[in-house]
């Protein structure tokens, strides 16, 4: 981070592997720097997920399909 200081670069987002969310840049940041990491994956051992269903965006019914 100093060499960024040095720089006078501001860092705001950061886009990171889910293995990083524990690191250092993730706890000791500042409120206005953006974490962006990839979702982990839905499971729900046997029953329906969250991806099974689509939901039509525009249609009459608000109905899962």
């Amino acid at each position: 981070m100093l060499s960024l200081k040095a720089q006078n670069i501001k860092l705001v987002e950061l886009h990171i592997d889910r293995a990083y969310l524990t690191s250092h840049w993730v706890k000791q940041r500042s409120q206005d720097l953006t974490i962006f990491c990839k979702a982990w994956p839905v499971r729900n051992s046997d029953r329906f997920i969250k991806t099974d269903f689509v939901r039509l965006l525009g249609a009459r019914s608000n109905s899962l399909s």
